[in-house]
């Protein structure tokens, strides 16, 4: 399985987690630790969808979305949040957002969705 993902997390045991599972199934893995970390990553690298904490130091998921949205309009951002809010969740489709799923995530579940996603994007 080709592609690249781009993990954007505060959290550096939840980044090593998905890091690890999906260079496992043969993605190119890009990780960042805050979103502004994530919007350089974003430029450098240009991955096909972003893995994205809403809550985080400095710029926030929404934020940090909103500005790779300027960038590559079609970029596919699947939210991952501790944060179990509707207004985020509203927010996050407002802007964009491929997917929207609550911590903690199921490794096969955020794949099938991963998957989706990129089915989506490719046809």
């Amino acid at each position: 399985m080709e592609g690249k993902i781009l993990i954007i997390d505060d959290e550096p045991e939840i980044r090593k987690i998905f890091e690890t599972y999906f260079k496992e199934r043969g993605y190119k893995v890009i990780t960042a630790p805050s979103g502004l970390d994530g919007i350089v990553r974003f430029m450098q690298e240009r991955p096909q969808v972003v893995l994205l904490d809403i809550m985080m130091p400095g710029a926030n998921g929404l934020d940090t979305m909103k500005k790779m949205k300027e960038i590559d309009k079609n970029v596919k951002v699947i939210i991952i949040t501790g944060a179990i809010d509707a207004a985020y969740a509203h927010a996050a489709e407002e802007n964009g957002a491929a997917d929207f799923l609550v911590k903690p995530v199921g490794l096969n579940h955020l794949l099938k969705v991963l998957l989706s996603v990129l089915a989506l994007q490719v046809g």
